[in-house]
């Protein structure tokens, strides 16, 4: 999100929000509604299984193929046009196993291929391995890793990008979500929410519809969330600020993920058997207790809002100026941090006269609360008055005042 100057009143700046752009080359890739091109993408390929092959109104179905394909091209969203050209070459086969005799007019066929081959040619130059793709591995690695610490609560909503970024990702990666959907809910709602989610798309994709149009557009969606994370779970429930990223995205997020589940249920209640869940069930408990092997004691500890890295003690709090990596670069031996920004009301409840208690920017001020804790201040507010259990004022970075 960003933030653009409107003017000015009674000396003081306005500014309005605006969407980030996503741009490749200097071009503008079109989220059609969405603040993500990406999750457009996803939505767009969950879509065009039903505008394929049509047995009646085949000029209106052209059209609405048509339509769907270059506004695909305009996300230049890569994982879309692999999504896209699998799920032409599966409706493909099961038209042609529908209709064994070919009854599929060639015309059909030379306009599919002209359309998938166009989309193709249009985000061709983009088809590369560059950082965004590169880095998912890392991320996902790094996301399986802390899933081994915080398997049975998970580490809360929007806390995992932010932990792996500051924590276990190097080279300056920062992400706000693992960039997979289903591992980015399994992080961070555990093992039980995670094996709902899982059981629900494996039980779907074990149906007896398999190649059918509402087979295909889910497990197109469910390759693209996969890729990326169109199901942003931290944004689809924050129903007061939308995630800041506007009415818009948040109304299309949630038509994706409604979507999404309706067709699951439907082909579920298609082809309903107890052996299926039985196998989902039993392939989703391997899937998620495997990685526990992963586990080693430098993976961060999630518990109550806090975050432990190493050694549980000191305990560090921030205010909005500071971000968790530049206050982690204090302590290379580990600390016990509190993630959202700010002193919360039950804090001093957490601490004792053994505690060491660091306060960064503004969070100092809430010092005088904390009476039972040996407290060390960083950059505090330029007015601020030291309270008598403060054993050190770092007023700037690097300089130590006692």
């Amino acid at each position: 999100m960003q933030l653009r100057a409107i003017g000015s009143r009674h000396g003081i700046t306005l500014y309005r929000k605006r969407m980030l752009e996503f741009t490749y080359n200097g071009i503008v890739r079109h989220g059609f509604g969405f603040c993500n091109p990406n999750h457009a993408a996803a939505l767009i390929c969950m879509c065009i299984p039903f505008c394929y092959g049509w047995r009646k109104h085949i000029l209106l179905e052209y059209m609405l193929f048509a339509a769907l394909a270059a506004m695909l091209a305009m996300t230049y969203s890569r994982t879309g046009l692999l999504v896209f050209t699998a799920e032409i070459v599966a409706m493909q086969f099961a038209v042609r196993r529908a209709q064994p005799k070919g009854n599929l007019k060639t015309s059909g066929v030379v306009f599919y291929i002209a359309t998938v081959s166009l989309a193709t040619y249009w985000i061709l130059p983009r088809m590369c391995i560059d950082g965004a793709i590169a880095n998912r591995p890392k991320i996902w690695f790094a996301g399986l890793e802390l899933y081994t610490a915080n398997f049975l609560g998970g580490v809360g909503f929007g806390n995992s990008g932010n932990i792996v970024s500051t924590f276990m990702l190097t080279n300056g990666i920062n992400v706000r979500t693992l960039v997979n959907s289903h591992l980015t809910l399994i992080v961070e709602l555990g093992i039980f929410a995670g094996f709902a989610w899982i059981v629900f798309i494996v039980s779907t994709l074990l149906t007896s519809n398999i190649l059918s149009r509402t087979w295909i557009s889910f497990a197109g969606m469910s390759i693209s969330s996969f890729a990326s994370s169109v199901f942003d779970w931290h944004i689809l429930f924050d129903f007061a600020d939308m995630g800041g990223l506007g009415l818009s995205n948040f109304i299309l997020s949630w038509l994706s993920l409604v979507s999404f589940i309706i067709i699951g249920v439907s082909l579920i209640c298609r082809g309903f058997k107890i052996k299926r869940l039985v196998c989902a069930s039993i392939a989703t408990a391997i899937l998620l207790v495997a990685p526990l092997a992963f586990w080693h004691q430098r993976v961060p500890r999630v518990s109550d809002g806090y975050v432990s890295v190493g050694k549980d003690d000191p305990t560090v709090y921030r205010d909005g100026e500071w971000t968790l990596k530049a206050v982690c670069d204090y302590f290379p031996q580990g600390a016990r941090y509190y993630i959202p920004v700010g002193v919360p009301p039950n804090a001093e409840r957490t601490i004792n006269a053994e505690n060491d208690v660091w306060l960064f920017g503004s969070a100092a001020e809430s010092s005088a609360r904390l009476s039972s804790a040996r407290i060390s201040v960083v950059a505090p507010p330029e007015f601020y008055e030291r309270s008598p259990n403060v054993v050190r004022v770092v007023k700037t970075p690097g300089v130590e005042y006692r």
